[in-house]
């Protein structure tokens, strides 16, 4: 969203502050079309899939496109499902970012040392893959 100058809450309609005395609508609107107008310019000089995402989970997978296209960013980024020891760079020549996230978890016992593990897995990778 930051590349694309998205901003953040600009498809929500219920907002606690436009409820507030003093409430200014025709100030926020400008403010939000001004915001539509700098994502729309810069969303369409972004490249198609300038953004890899991966989880090895299918409802993550699928959870994650419905955001990028609630963002109106769907089309800057390519998902995947895919296992960790799986993931390779497929665009080696071009300039790439990657989409990293904090994994969930749910067993609070195990959590600590399994993301140990998880991470140590996931700087392999990018040393490995995605060396910039």
């Amino acid at each position: 969203m930051i590349y694309s100058d998205r901003a953040p809450e600009l498809k929500r309609n219920k907002l606690g502050f436009k409820y507030r005395k003093g409430y200014n609508s025709f100030l926020w609107n400008t403010v939000c079309n001004e915001a539509n107008k700098r994502f729309e310019t810069k969303i369409s000089k972004c490249h198609k899939n300038l953004f890899i995402g991966y989880d090895y989970n299918k409802k993550i997978i699928k959870q994650e496109k419905e955001n990028a296209f609630n963002a109106n960013i769907l089309k800057i980024i390519q998902f995947s499902t895919c296992n960790l020891n799986n993931i390779i760079n497929l665009y080696k020549n071009k300039k790439i970012r990657i989409l990293l996230s904090n994994p969930s978890h749910t067993d609070k016992e195990n959590a600590e040392s399994t993301l140990v593990v998880l991470y140590v897995q996931i700087g392999f990778v990018l040393k490995k893959y995605f060396k910039n």
